[in-house]
């Protein structure tokens, strides 16, 4: 590791906690079980999966680009380890509902289209994993005609989430406690201690893993929150009923992908969307942001007629997004000694030498999966339980930093102070 980019405290026993029941934090629960850990899990809601792991359908899928940047690095390894994961599961849990029907991925407009057609050209993909299709290819494939060109991803699909997590949790070394919210988080002699709004002892623990979305933010000094750029992004989707008579585009047997997505009908319900509302607040959904699913999955099937929203179900979640759009996985830093250490970087002095960062020891997060914690989250559980365990990662170095929570606190030491400015997470359009 660089020195800003330290490694974590390696567990000394075989004991972790991990705040949240969503799919990252039972991803890690579940690596770390299967490394002998005895894992307790923590959600405060009374189920599991209730947050942005809740909705009823979710896809698997990878994100190309032409320089191959950490983000595509990242899907591209974590779509694989979904699949043999996945796979594995519904052996025990058909609940999963995993179905490898591939996704068709259009292009947004016929510039998007060229420079695809470029990264088509110059990359050497296998056709098992990516392929350029035009519109008549993409009409087969996904049984619903469609007008622009596109990627086709023949190991994509979409999965159930919430029966996702629950199998992830169904391990002999988990715990899960429902309905128990951890307000305050302290360091007491070599343990984390977390206690409840009005002071009582929940548990304490050597290793804690915070994987509660913003949520953490709440867990932590104001110094080391601000260090942490992360964002509660509203996001709804709809769901239309199968019904007789339906409209063409209901039967569609592949994943299909624009600005938005449209996933084949599960339990009598077609699911697309999604809205990507910053700013919002309130759980229940909206006539504005079913119009706004109706447009996006009109880009992609212009055939749709109009939608009776009265008809239209709808669920509405926060993802937690970061401004580079990758998650956060390692040690948690010590933000304020991290700024005093680092302050020369700025006039260029990173090949200098400099004490390694300071880390919180025991203190983990995995956090911001904005919209693609299905594709990534279970590689990242492993290599997470990995940094704890003291194992071999199955990150390479590169992705490993790219990922450490320090990196925002890294690029704002690195600009001069004049220049530095307040992050802003964007929107996901890949």
């Amino acid at each position: 590791m660089t020195p800003w980019f330290a490694e974590g405290q390696v567990a000394q026993t075989r004991h972790a906690l991990v705040i949240g029941a969503g799919i990252a934090g039972a991803s890690v629960a579940r690596s770390l079980a299967e490394r002998g850990f005895t894992v307790q899990v923590l959600e405060r809601h009374a189920l599991v999966a209730q947050e942005a792991s809740g909705n009823p359908a979710g896809i698997v899928l990878p994100v190309l680009s032409r320089t191959g940047n950490a983000l595509s690095h990242l899907t591209q390894l974590g779509m694989r380890h979904a699949q043999q994961r996945m796979s594995t599961l519904m052996q025990h849990d058909t609940r999963i509902d995993w179905q490898q029907s591939g996704v068709l991925r259009l292009a947004r407009n016929p510039r998007h289209a060229a420079q695809q057609e470029i990264i088509a050209a110059q990359s050497a993909f296998p056709a098992d994993f990516a392929r350029w299709v035009d519109a008549a290819e993409g009409s087969a494939l996904v049984g619903v005609f469609v007008e622009q060109p596109g990627w086709w991803f023949a190991g994509g699909g979409s999965v159930c989430p919430p029966a996702l997590v629950h199998a992830l949790l169904q391990h002999e070394g988990i715990r899960l406690h429902t309905g128990v919210e951890v307000r305050f988080l302290r360091r007491e002699a070599n343990a984390w201690v977390l206690a409840d709004a009005q002071g009582a002892v929940l548990a304490h623990c050597e290793t804690v893993v915070l994987a509660n979305a913003d949520a953490a933010l709440n867990l932590l000094p104001d110094a080391y929150a601000k260090s942490l750029p992360l964002a509660a992004i509203r996001g709804q989707i709809s769901l239309a009923r199968m019904t007789e008579g339906a409209q063409d585009w209901t039967r569609l047997h592949a994943v299909a992908c624009r600005e938005g997505y449209v996933i084949p009908a599960r339990d009598g319900q077609v699911c697309f969307g999604a809205s990507f509302t910053h700013h919002a607040q309130g759980r229940e959904p909206s006539e504005a942001e079913h119009q706004g699913n109706i447009e996006r999955l009109q880009a992609i099937f212009p055939q749709v007629t109009a939608l009776n929203m009265a008809q239209l179900g709808g669920r509405v979640s926060y993802r937690c997004a970061t401004p580079d759009r990758l998650p956060m996985l390692g040690p948690l830093h010590d933000a304020p000694s991290f700024r005093e250490r680092f302050a020369r970087l700025h006039l260029g002095g990173t090949m200098q030498r400099y004490a390694t960062a300071d880390v919180l020891p025991g203190l983990w997060l995995n956090v911001g999966h904005g919209a693609r914690g299905l594709v990534w989250a279970g590689l990242l559980g492993e290599a997470l339980a990995c940094m704890i365990s003291g194992e071999a990662s199955p990150l390479p170095r590169d992705l490993i930093h790219a990922l450490h929570p320090a990196r925002f606190d890294y690029r704002l030491m690195r600009s001069a102070p004049a220049h530095r400015k307040a992050w802003v997470v964007g929107v996901d359009e890949d």
